[in-house]
């Protein structure tokens, strides 16, 4: 669709949630099929571990500059439920769309700020976006 669409890439995440297989396989190999039938199409992809919300928590800054919170707003360092930590932290600031919070959020979220990237699957993501999209900004 994408190609279909004129569009210059695509970047497609996959959460790891409870799933015991890798969710990042699948996307892979369907990368590799259409490089091999031919498309060009840059695409990145990321597994997400657990899920997305452990990326926009995992860089506290972030969170605190796209809630508009003080700097002194403590942001949970590990937690087994991410998504309900944010939409606590989203609770406590003046926003009542969660999924324009994760936006806002997203806007300022990078490796250099993030705790543990390697270990949510974050950096893996950057290095495939450096090494997939970064060259259409050239």
């Amino acid at each position: 669709e994408a190609e279909v669409d004129g569009h210059d890439g695509v970047v497609a995440v996959v959460d790891q949630d409870r799933h015991k297989k890798p969710q990042l396989q699948p996307l892979k190999e369907a990368r590799r099929r259409r490089r091999e039938k031919g498309s060009a199409l840059p695409t990145a992809i990321g597994q997400a571990t657990p899920h997305g919300e452990a990326w926009l928590l995992d860089d506290h800054d972030a969170v605190r500059k796209g809630l508009g919170l003080p700097s002194s707003t403590k942001v949970p360092r590990a937690t087994t439920d991410p998504k309900g930590e944010l939409n606590k932290l989203i609770d406590a600031s003046e926003h009542d769309d969660n999924e324009d919070a994760f936006a806002r959020i997203a806007r300022h979220v990078t490796e250099a700020s993030c705790r543990k990237p390697k270990g949510t699957g974050f950096r893996a993501f950057c290095d495939d976006v450096r090494k997939e999209l970064v060259p259409l900004t050239r």
